[in-house]
């Protein structure tokens, strides 16, 4: 932007907004050390100082599931997660600390926790499944994709309907650079594996709803 706009000054005089949250994920420095990666950090640069830190008041997320009779509620969850993320739950610490989490976010003692925690996020599916609010006020995070696919897979066995199984059609492509032991490699049945973000898995099921 300086060499732009010919404005020896930080971004060339303009404005720049940055958002994201240090209480996530830091950034991924291959083969760093744990020194090395919080250096990394935009609050480690020298831009830092020519920065206006800005913070939000609400949490959207959880006023858009909310409803009169659990406002309170949602507003004592929210601030208990802010205060687990500004470290203020417990004592005085270093970084590290023992964080007691309420009851009534536990499941207890079960034979099947997946089950029960389905349950809980979706109960009286069958009767809701026409609802679309029911489904928008509703989510579980999973770590990986795998995760996500037992739950999907798991719900939709719940729903009534024939399932239809779709299949993709994975191979490489035949370009100059690629040889015969890259085919090898890369098989058919290897490609059909790959589960990333922004690919489909390999598996699409669905189900045609009764008529109402």
């Amino acid at each position: 932007m300086k060499s732009i706009l010919q404005v020896d000054t930080t971004f060339g005089g303009k404005v720049v907004v940055l958002g994201g949250d240090f209480r996530q994920i830091l950034p991924v420095v291959l083969k760093a050390s744990r020194q090395d990666i919080v250096h990394s950090t935009v609050n480690s640069s020298p831009l830092w100082h020519f920065c206006r830190v800005m913070k939000l008041s609400k949490n959207i997320t959880l006023q858009s599931c909310s409803s009169p009779s659990n406002a309170d509620e949602v507003i004592e969850f929210g601030d208990w997660i802010l205060k687990v993320g500004n470290g203020d739950v417990r004592e005085k610490n270093d970084g590290e600390a023992s964080l007691e989490i309420p009851g009534d976010m536990l499941i207890g003692d079960s034979e099947d926790l997946f089950r029960d925690l389905l349950n809980f996020f979706y109960p009286d599916l069958l009767s809701n499944m026409y609802d679309p609010d029911y489904f928008q006020g509703r989510e579980i995070l999973a770590p990986t994709n795998e995760c996500v696919e037992s739950v999907n897979d798991h719900l939709i066995s719940l729903l009534p309907g024939e399932e239809k199984v779709y299949l993709s059609s994975d191979s490489m492509c035949r370009d100059e650079q690629t040889t015969e032991d890259n085919a090898e490699i890369y098989s058919t049945e290897f490609l059909n594996t790959i589960r990333c973000s922004g690919v489909p898995s390999h598996v699409l099921k669905s189900k045609v709803g009764p008529s109402r």
